[in-house]
């Protein structure tokens, strides 16, 4: 594997025992400035290559072991460039299955397939037996020609097709097979397949629905192979039936079968990549907003028959009172409800409520404000039912009934986004696609790495994050976490980073990885509250002494702007570049953390229209509010408030060409959208940003 000057010192940064969020955000000037995505990646690569040449190693010890090794074959092992490869190679070896190759070999053939190599004119000659022998051997070779392999994966990668028909078994499924009637009789161009369709089509055939091929033509493969002859080959005429039997037997035989597999690989792990860097921002735009700081809160679950389950939460999530009021329907007790809020607000001085988007969240929207003037905020349940049930949650609530669980995590979401929604398996968030036929352990470990990145990027604060929060910080292991909510339990929380050097187990090296993402707010040092490392702090304290300021004066827009930029960059020259391990990407850092401390991204409000409860008070034209609830490949759904996403296709979303619905709308965003058209049978609404030729909102419903 090769690596340039900048890997090479990140890979050596990462096994000396660095995590991959401290050497994105503190050894930029090592790395050449490579993010965490980077970092992850070439982790990946290099693991990959790291197994491979142990599996290449075990293998030729075996085969050493055996006394099967041949230069040939060392040769083809130490050539293989992935690890499928490579176990096409040793199978027969392995299972102790001979090819027909080794079978050729074993009769002594070898020695006539070498002259022929040399002499291609002699095959003739050979007795039939023979002659197909020499076949098999160099097929064979052929087959397992690395240099032709990439070539020939490239070419079907770029020009092939994939074939796809339905099974007999999916003639009888009729049903359950029409969502795949696209694919019935298909064939799709490889090269301009989208992610989402690949999927669709491998979920086929897992099913047993759909048969797969990979389709490529001839003239497309046959000119690679002719390269794979020996030399002066495709030149002899008298060797035409050996070159095109060999070739005949090489491809349909041993490569193709081989080649489609990995094609099929590759194309898999491509829509995989992609679907999870779709949820990957998908997560990233959940985890953001800041949380509101209302003092304490009631939390609503809303429903119908059994009633709202409510929670009131104090500031910092700890649950002081619980109940259950009936607003709605049937029972539609409004006034019993309204006295036993009331009773809560006064006793716990709420400062606001956190409602459930599920069913009946719109018409108890309604309820609360038409008596109270507290701020109500609409909060993305999504996923809350499954924290209720998760270890987690029991832990912290043995004897709370799973829907008062679900409520109090309702309510925490609107306080801290990040340190619940961490508590919830990413796959349960529903803001991916189709991350049911993605593969698993694959999908649940880039998404680890994602929360990691999203969780390390926004900082965690040390003495309010919960134990799954805390667990992601990098350099933090399991019984540090517990040793810091141990501490938290016993005193009255950490008042300066260097308090973490107390804990048991978080030694110098482990405090330098983790201490720039845990923050002190409210401590005794500023900058504690910061990403700026404390490694840096000299640094800073000496451009504060040099502004004729203290650290607390360098801090916020109004006073960065102020610094005196001859100054600054005379400091910078002499004290934070002086010694060569830093440069404008640490600076850059400090910057932004010295400018932009305290400044909260808040999740946008949507007010739906009070009209429009249900798919059917939607008309063809009609312009609403919506909030974007999911962003795929092919576009985004938005909440029109009817408990019912509706599309936005890619194509609707902009007048220009986009690759990505990413380039027009975020996840969270309120918008405005057009309705296109409604199917009521399958309840699908196709929406468009457009308001070309808008009508008004319907005034009554329908």
């Amino acid at each position: 594997m090769k690596l340039n000057t900048f890997e090479q010192k990140a890979i050596d940064l990462l096994n000396g025992g660095a995590t991959v969020p401290f050497v994105a955000r503190y050894r930029k000037e090592i790395t050449g400035g490579m993010d965490e995505v980077a970092l992850f990646s070439l982790k990946d690569r290099y693991t990959i290559f790291i197994n491979l040449e142990k599996r290449k190693a075990s293998i030729l010890k075996s085969l050493e072991a055996k006394k099967l090794s041949s230069p040939g074959l060392k040769a083809r092992i130490r050539d293989a460039d992935t690890v499928e490869h490579l176990e096409v190679i040793y199978a027969p070896y392995k299972t102790g299955i001979k090819t027909r190759a080794q079978k050729a070999r074993d009769k002594g053939f070898e020695i006539e397939s070498e002259k022929i190599k040399a002499h291609p004119v002699l095959f003739s000659l050979l007795p039939s037996e023979v002659r197909d022998g020499v076949v098999d051997i160099l097929a064979e070779e052929i087959a397992h020609k690395q240099e032709i392999r990439r070539k020939l994966v490239d070419r079907c990668l770029n020009r092939g097709l994939v074939h796809s028909k339905v099974t007999k078994e999916g003639k009888k499924k009729s049903e359950e097979s029409s969502k795949f009637s696209d694919y019935f009789n298909g064939e799709q161009e490889i090269r301009t397949l989208p992610g989402h369709r690949i999927l669709a089509l491998f979920r086929g055939k897992k099913l047993g629905l759909l048969r797969l091929k990979l389709g490529i033509a001839e003239d497309v493969y046959h000119p690679l192979l002719l390269q794979a002859l020996p030399l002066g080959w495709n030149y002899e005429i008298s060797s035409k039936e050996l070159w095109l039997q060999t070739l005949d037997e090489g491809w349909k035989r041993l490569l193709f079968p081989s080649l489609e597999k990995e094609v099929f690989r590759i194309l898999k792990e491509r829509a995989d990549s992609q679907a999870i860097e779709v949820f990957a921002k998908n997560l990233l735009a959940m985890f953001t907003p800041s949380g509101r700081d209302l003092g304490p809160i009631i939390a609503i679950d809303p429903g119908y028959r059994t009633g709202c389950k409510f929670v009131v939460l104090d500031s910092q999530g700890a649950l002081l009172d619980l109940g259950v009021i009936y607003p709605l329907e049937p029972k539609r007790d409004v006034i019993g409800s309204q006295k036993l809020l009331d009773k809560a607000i006064l006793a716990y001085n709420v400062g606001g409520f956190a409602l459930g988007n599920g069913t009946g969240g719109r018409e108890t929207e309604e309820f609360l404000k038409s008596w109270t003037q507290l701020p109500v905020f609409m909060v993305d349940e999504r996923g809350a039912s499954v924290y209720s049930a998760s270890e987690g949650a029991r832990e912290e609530f043995p004897d709370l009934d799973l829907t008062f669980r679900s409520t109090v995590s309702i309510g925490r979401r609107l306080q801290d986004p990040s340190n619940e929604l961490v508590k919830v398996e990413p796959r349960a968030l529903g803001v991916g696609q189709y991350q049911h036929d993605i593969e698993q352990k694959f999908l649940a470990r880039r998404l680890s790495e994602e929360v990691s990145i999203l969780v390390n990027d926004s900082g965690v604060n040390v003495n309010r994050g919960g134990k799954e929060l805390l667990s992601y910080v990098s350099g933090l292991s399991t019984k540090n976490v517990e040793n810091i909510v141990q501490y938290r339990r016993k005193t009255d929380g950490f008042r300066s980073r260097l308090d973490l050097l107390k804990i048991p187990g978080i030694s110098p090296e482990i405090f330098q990885q983790c201490a720039g993402f845990l923050r002190i707010e409210g401590g005794d040092y500023l900058l504690d509250s910061t990403a700026i490392h404390p490694e840096l702090y000299p640094a800073v304290e000496e451009l504060a002494r040099r502004q004729g300021r203290g650290v607390r004066d360098l801090v916020g827009q109004e006073n960065f702007e102020q610094l005196d930029q001859q100054i600054v960059e005379k400091w910078k020259k002499e004290v934070l570049f002086s010694e060569g391990n830093y440069g404008e990407p640490t600076w850059e850092l400090v910057a932004k953390e010295l400018r932009n401390r305290g400044k909260k991204r808040l999740e946008e409000i949507v007010e739906f229209d009070p009209a429009v409860r249900s798919i059917d008070n939607l008309e063809p034209g009609v312009v609403l509010n919506g909030k974007v609830t999911n962003l795929t490949t092919f576009g985004a759904f938005v909440d029109l408030g009817i408990h019912l996403d509706g599309l936005l296709h890619i194509s609707q979303l902009s007048k220009a060409f986009i690759r990505d619905p990413g380039e027009v709308v975020s996840l969270g965003q309120v918008v405005r959208v057009k309705i296109l058209s409604i199917d009521l049978a399958r309840k699908r609404v196709s929406l468009s940003l457009f308001e070309d030729e808008t009508v008004s909102i319907p005034s009554k419903e329908k």
